[in-house]
């Protein structure tokens, strides 16, 4: 059978596409077990600021040594 449209790095079977559905849910399921500590430490490290940083941008609403606890 001749495949029509073919690109080239497409999924072209079942299994394969099983595969990446099974992978997306797993990768989903670790994000929603992800903790809030997790999370901010994630953010805090991205925008590459440390615990002190932060607190002064929140104006001491949140102290350095709360945030190192979550």
């Amino acid at each position: 059978m001749q495949q029509m449209g073919y690109i080239p790095g497409a999924v072209d079977s079942i299994p394969e596409i099983a595969f990446m559905a099974e992978k997306h849910a797993d990768e989903e399921a670790s994000a929603a077990q992800q903790t809030l500590g997790d999370f901010l430490s994630y953010v805090r490290i991205s925008k590459k600021l440390t615990l002190r940083e932060v607190e002064e941008a929140t104006n001491g609403a949140v102290s350095n040594a709360y945030l190192s606890q979550l």
